[in-house]
């Protein structure tokens, strides 16, 4: 992958290469204009958000979170609360109300209820190693391993990402959609690590995986 300017990452979040996402409906600003401190955490609040601020933590450098937030719901109710910053939260909020909810009542006609994440928030490295620490350590990714229906149907990422019908078209196009609003995403198609999850975030780097 290959590091962009800032104004460049920016200006080029909303879109990148693989398949082609569905149209966005109208909705809230474009979420490439990323926000941050008190204005981030008032947007949450403003879209219904339930979360608990959290004291930032870390250095330049190292692990840590700015504008740190315990996630409890976004449009969704999430598996467990989970640390995040609050940029994160604030695009997963706009990939649920703009991708991830239209795409559950085309297919299955219900909304999603449960987002079924396997981890925000961890200090270590990338997986691929390069001693370069993954986007998880600074609160700005997040695994999402499946998405549970109002009738209680589960879509789980390693279950049913190639088994055909609804669920499997249902995850190939949330994780298209996924491309337009984060700067990475990786499923099962890039490689054995994502097997079971769908990896989002919002770092300097551009990869469309899916």
């Amino acid at each position: 992958m290959k590091r962009l300017p800032a104004l460049v990452f920016l200006l080029m979040l909303g879109s990148c290469a693989g398949p082609s996402p569905p149209s966005l409906p109208p909705g809230p600003p474009d979420p490439s204009v990323l926000l941050s401190g008190g204005a981030c955490l008032g947007a949450l609040a403003d879209h219904g958000v339930v979360f608990e601020k959290v004291e930032d933590f870390g250095t330049p450098g190292s692990c840590g979170v700015r504008t740190a937030i315990s996630l409890r719901q976004s449009t969704a109710t999430m598996s467990a609360p989970v640390t995040v910053g609050c940029t994160l939260a604030f695009v997963l909020n706009s990939y649920e109300r703009r991708i991830v909810q239209p795409a559950a009542q085309r297919h299955f006609g219900q909304p999603v209820v449960r987002l079924r994440h396997m981890g925000g928030y961890a200090c270590r490295e990338r997986s691929s190693g390069g001693g370069r620490l993954s986007e998880h350590a600074l609160g700005k990714a997040i695994d999402i391993g499946g998405f549970e229906l109002a009738d209680g149907t589960v879509i789980d990422v390693e279950d049913d990402w190639s088994v055909g019908g609804r669920k499997e078209a249902f995850l190939r196009e949330v994780s298209a959609g996924a491309c337009r609003l984060f700067s990475v995403v990786l499923t099962p198609n890039h490689d054995r690590d994502h097997h079971d999850h769908i990896h989002l975030d919002i770092g300097p780097w551009r990869l469309c995986g899916t």
